[in-house]
């Protein structure tokens, strides 16, 4: 299992909730470099009903699918190819957060001070 110490230290709490907007470009990323889309589905089915009614996904979750795209994958970085696919129009809150940070620290404070107004508890 892969550690995720900085949701950990992000998250609200268990129960916070995210859009399922948010898995798309992690499934459409997982599929372009490879993994059939059938493993993806028989892996995590309930990601793709979240998608299909435009809902939403603890975060746990959320984490809980990148596990399995990475181990799918077998791609380490699989994260950071996310990133590099970014565009500004991708998070706007979080990437004005971030592009206005002066170093990635900075940027991680001012999205944890900013979480509750991005992110529902349930």
């Amino acid at each position: 299992m892969h550690q995720h110490d900085l949701a950990t230290r992000l998250s609200t709490g268990p129960d916070t909730l995210i859009s399922a907007r948010v898995l798309r470009p992690l499934l459409e990323l997982a599929a372009q470099t490879g993994v059939p889309r059938a493993s993806l589905q028989k892996s995590m089915p309930w990601a793709f009903t979240a998608l299909g009614l435009d809902g939403r996904v603890a975060l746990t979750e959320l984490y809980r699918l990148l596990d399995v795209i990475v181990d799918l994958t077998g791609d380490p970085a699989f994260g950071l190819h996310c990133v590099e696919r970014l565009t500004s129009r991708a998070f706007n809150p979080v990437a004005d957060l971030v592009y206005h940070s002066s170093d990635l620290r900075h940027s991680f404070a001012s999205f944890a001070k900013f979480a509750s107004l991005l992110v529902l508890q349930a």
